[in-house]
């Protein structure tokens, strides 16, 4: 008797949730059992509204800027270790992985100096514009 009035409630919140325009991932099937819809996991990774798509393209637009500050034969860079962490970070390495590759090469740099340096960069070459609360929240953490 319970579990009938249980499942009768549940119906009816699924009903109500379904009226108010709620996409729930489940659905209860004609026996009463509750199951996915879909049992893929993309559905909650990716939004219909197209944003993923704007994101990519706006990466893409940014990583072309950034590729071409660093093939420019005139751009400077104060050490081998900038110019490998901008070169790395064009090609869309991680940051954790360029600190793997720094050390490798025997230049051992933290994950946050890699951070500071990028974003160095990127604030220099006015692809992307840092206050300078942040740019001094930034140099605090990291010790050279």
């Amino acid at each position: 008797m319970k579990k009938e009035a249980l499942n009768q409630l549940i119906r009816e919140w699924y009903q109500i949730a379904k009226d108010s325009g709620f996409e729930d991932a489940e659905e209860i099937t004609k026996t009463g059992d509750i199951k996915l819809k879909r049992y893929d996991s993309l559905r909650f990774k990716k939004r219909d509204d197209g944003r993923k798509v704007r994101a990519v393209l706006h990466d893409r637009e940014y990583l072309d800027l950034v590729q071409e500050y660093v093939n420019d034969p005139n751009t400077e860079y104060r050490n081998n270790a900038e110019r490998v962490i901008m070169m790395k970070h064009a090609d869309q390495w991680l940051i954790k992985d360029i600190v793997v590759y720094l050390r490798r090469m025997r230049l051992y740099r933290h994950r946050h100096t890699v951070r500071l340096v990028i974003r160095r960069y990127l604030h220099r070459w006015g692809i992307r514009n840092f206050t300078l609360a942040q740019l001094k929240r930034l140099t605090q953490r990291t010790r050279f």
